[in-house]
């Protein structure tokens, strides 16, 4: 079996932010899978400098991950019913790169929805950079209900619930490789 590179993008740089809490927990999942190679990326460490924007602003060591990426787990909160800029700034630094890979979205929030507004608007812009999102998304919903003082995942339910994503995602992250090579 082909072995695949799925990293996890954390996609928020505001302090104290709490889907670190869910990029945290998801990614030893991805580890632990047999042919999964998963870099863990923090747009907040890859030394984008806010100070253009646009392919011109392009950080090679980002672009060169995100080209040998075969398809990518991106984790984002809801801010103001959509996901944060800082991430779309960092993600609009590359576009061939993201040419038909597989994406999978989660998205958190305090509230009850879970980031199902941030995901709607993340579903519609990955589609743009040229990917191909996973039909079916990961939503934390009430962040603070679902993990302790500490950041630990405390909710039972959801390492199902993150493994059926997973497998969904791989099984597309495979078909997208295969029919591109």
């Amino acid at each position: 079996m082909q072995s695949l590179n799925i990293p996890l993008i954390l996609g928020t740089i505001r302090k104290g932010r709490k889907s670190e809490w869910v990029a945290k927990a998801i990614h030893p999942y991805l580890l632990n899978r047999e042919g999964i190679e998963s870099p863990y990326i923090d747009i907040r460490d890859i030394g984008f400098d806010y100070d253009d924007e646009g392919e011109q602003a392009k950080i090679p060591a980002f672009s060169q991950l995100m080209d040998a990426a075969d398809g990518y787990v991106l984790v984002s909160p809801e801010y103001n019913h959509s996901y944060p800029g800082s991430l779309k700034m960092v993600l609009d630094t590359n576009f061939k790169e993201y040419k038909d890979k597989a994406v999978g979205l989660v998205t958190v929030s305090d509230g009850p929805w879970g980031g199902v507004r941030a995901n709607e608007n993340l579903v519609n812009y990955t589609q743009s950079l040229g990917m191909k999102p996973l039909l079916g998304s990961l939503y934390f919903a009430k962040i603070d209900e679902l993990f302790d003082a500490e950041g630990n995942l405390t909710d039972s339910k959801y390492p199902k619930r993150i493994n059926k994503f997973l497998d969904a995602l791989i099984d597309l992250t495979r078909r997208l490789s295969s029919s591109s090579s």
